[in-house]
């Protein structure tokens, strides 16, 4: 095994088991707020990385467009 794959099996290995933490602690903070209150936050949230990935959004259309061509309007995709 090269050294490229050694560190990328380690890094999955460090990287993983973080993001899993991190995640456990976001929902127990999460449990803390009123239901609506974190609904509303999620709300914002969402808008907010929709705004932030535009670029991406539009390779996904152009990519889309390129696949079915004709056979789906702008609209359907």
């Amino acid at each position: 095994m090269n050294w490229k794959k050694r560190w990328k099996k380690i890094r999955r290995g460090i990287k993983y088991p973080i993001l899993v933490f991190l995640i456990k602690i976001f929902i127990k903070v999460i449990r803390l707020f009123p239901r609506k209150t974190v609904l509303k936050a999620c709300a914002a949230l969402g808008r907010t990385a929709f705004s932030l990935v535009r670029k991406e959004r539009q390779k996904t259309i152009d990519n889309l467009s390129h696949i079915y061509g004709r056979q789906k309007s702008k609209e359907e995709i």
